[in-house]
């Protein structure tokens, strides 16, 4: 049966991260893959390098170990340059992917990287594109940005993603528009939910509707069964929702955009509209041609090109004296006593870098303000309200497993009087914007009476305490280690929040409350304690009338819940007074 021809731009969905691609790029240079084939041998010697990287988080199949190489090299690295992969040729690294190595500008690298993407390109040579295709996806999702006021996962992956030639843009945004108006109409989770389904398979029947008419449905479905117009279109808007989630995170590693209001719409940062409107009237929108390969991929790897607005010193003033608006006082001072003194006689180069500092310097602000109004009023509703949207899977949520953890920490930073540490990045507005890295946990909290390590996971099965190939516990542990080396012998414990636990990881984490005897590389027993989101919930939902609360009550808690795995007589049991004690916990008699 034939397949179908694609009708949708792609983004690589592995890894997700696009800050993670340097980890993986690293692999290649100092394993000796450059240089050499990239062929069947190589990829799986590189899969199984990945296997046993800290940071990978993925899987190597038995049956295709080679796969996983393919997957994270063949995709994002070679989409948007920073590896060269030759037909009958050896592995490169570009200059481009030297320079996500070394580290520094990485925002404006995923910029031009990001804006020379095309198709069609050697990169994107089948028939298919060159038939079909006429787009610089980059550039026309950041013009349906800035002309609809911001764009929601929904309308990208409905509309962006099936976008494919610019010429076709008007019906795209007028679209999203008619879209938007007849949404807001509905009320209720469940009614909008179903709106954005039916007008999903109503919008990808005319998107494939030629394949369709000529049975070009796809490959065979489970079991053998023949494939059918209905799987194929499921399949096709399933890819586009991928598509989607994973083009916003790579988007926001240009530094371009943040997220608005309820963590649902794609948008401009301020300061950087006037040179994303720069952008849209300065690069033309049909793809750029090269007479031969060999000029593409040096246009592809060079990290200088394309020219950008804020390469131009006018350009970056503006953006820098609109930021150090927003700044208070103190904080400009800081920064500069005299900002327009500081710009005089600066480069460039100088200013790019006055810009990073800046950001860094907005992006602590944001956090402290945050910290501020988490204090200052009663905003456990609106944090609820996110958990029940992240625990429900509500598609508007921009990046759920990283907005889990933004509000996982401004969950502890209300209800704690302690010192509650992210350590996910934030833009400068105090918006999350990429995950914590591997090899460490998502939040940690330092009290008087203990430190608690804190991670939090989407995930629901057997490995969902494992995160960067390395079990929570493990985490927990080198962190006691480090404490306990350093002098500090307060109880270290381990608080992993998902929306359900594991049985076989609860079983884990009790088995650890009763291990007999304290390992010598972690100084000590090593604690954990898993709380379902929901108990979470009901934990804030107990603490409002009660707060401030002090980190005496946080530390009796965690004392308690160790002490109920000493009595319990199974794990069963012993998550059973979890919930109870996560009902009561502030109650002195019941946490003693």
């Amino acid at each position: 049966m034939p397949g179908t021809r694609t009708r949708t731009w792609s983004v690589p969905t592995s890894p997700r991260n696009p800050y993670k691609l340097a980890d993986e790029i690293r692999l290649l240079l100092d394993h000796g893959f450059v240089g050499a084939p990239w062929n069947p041998p190589a990829q799986v010697r590189f899969s199984q390098l990945l296997r046993e990287a800290a940071f990978y988080r993925g899987e190597v199949h038995s049956a295709d170990p080679a796969f996983a190489a393919r997957d994270r090299i063949n995709r994002a690295p070679r989409t948007f340059g920073f590896v060269r992969l030759r037909r009958r040729g050896p592995l490169e690294i570009t200059p481009a992917g030297h320079a996500l190595l070394a580290g520094e500008g990485i925002h404006d690298l995923f910029l031009h990287q990001l804006l020379k993407w095309q198709y069609p390109s050697p990169n994107h040579d089948k028939a298919v594109y060159e038939e079909l295709f006429r787009i610089r996806p980059f550039l026309e999702i950041l013009r349906l940005v800035r002309d609809l006021d911001g764009l929601s996962k929904a309308e990208l992956a409905l509309f962006g993603v099936p976008l494919i030639d610019h010429r076709d843009y008007d019906a795209a945004r007028d679209g999203i528009l008619s879209f938007r108006q007849a949404y807001a109409r509905i009320s209720g989770t469940r009614p909008r939910k179903e709106y954005v389904a039916k007008r999903a398979m109503d919008l990808f029947l005319i998107y494939y509707l030629d394949d369709i008419a000529v049975g070009r449905v796809g490959r065979r479905e489970a079991r053998g069964a023949p494939a059918t117009a209905e799987s194929m279109l499921r399949r096709k808007i399933d890819n586009a929702r991928d598509y989607a989630d994973a083009a916003i995170r790579y988007f926001r590693a240009t530094g371009l955009f943040t997220v608005t209001a309820r963590a649902s719409r794609l948008d401009v940062l301020p300061e950087r509209r006037h040179e994303a409107d720069a952008i849209l009237t300065t690069f033309q929108r049909d793809p750029v041609r090269f007479e031969d390969e060999e000029g593409f991929y040096s246009w592809l790897g060079d990290p200088t090109q394309p020219t950008l607005p804020s390469d131009d010193k006018v350009t970056l003033e503006a953006q820098i004296r609109l930021l150090y608006q927003t700044l208070p006082h103190p904080a400009q001072k800081l920064f500069a006593l005299d900002l327009e003194q500081r710009l005089a006689g600066r480069g460039p180069v100088e200013l790019k870098r006055d810009y990073v500092d800046l950001v860094a310097r907005a992006a602590e602000e944001a956090i402290r303000q945050q910290r501020r109004a988490l204090a200052g009023q009663d905003v456990v509703d609106e944090i609820v309200d996110m958990f029940q949207r992240i625990r429900n899977a509500d598609a508007e949520i921009i990046d759920r497993p990283l907005f889990f953890e933004w509000n996982t920490w401004r969950a502890l930073a209300m209800l704690d009087d302690g010192d509650v540490r992210h350590n996910f990045t934030v833009d400068q507005t105090g918006q999350p914007l990429s995950p914590a890295p591997g090899r460490g946990g998502d939040i940690e909290c330092t009290y008087r009476e203990c430190h608690i390590l804190v991670e939090v996971t989407l995930t629901a099965g057997q490995t969902q305490y494992m995160r960067e190939g390395e079990p929570v516990n493990r985490h927990v542990g080198l962190l006691q280690a480090r404490l306990v080396d350093a002098g500090d012998n307060r109880p270290v414990y381990g608080l992993f929040i998902a929306p359900t636990i594991n049985p076989t990881v609860l079983a884990h984490f009790w088995q650890l409350h009763l291990h007999p005897r304290p390992t010598a590389e972690f100084r000590g027993h090593v604690r954990v304690i898993p709380v379902a989101l929901d108990d979470f919930i009901a934990m804030l939902e107990v603490a409002r009338p009660r707060q401030p609360i002090q980190a005496a009550d946080v530390a009796r808690f965690c004392a308690a819940v160790s002490d109920l795995a000493q009595r319990s007589t199974d794990e069963r049991a012993w998550y059973t007074a979890i919930r109870d004690l996560a009902r009561s916990w502030l109650d002195r008699d019941v946490a003693a």
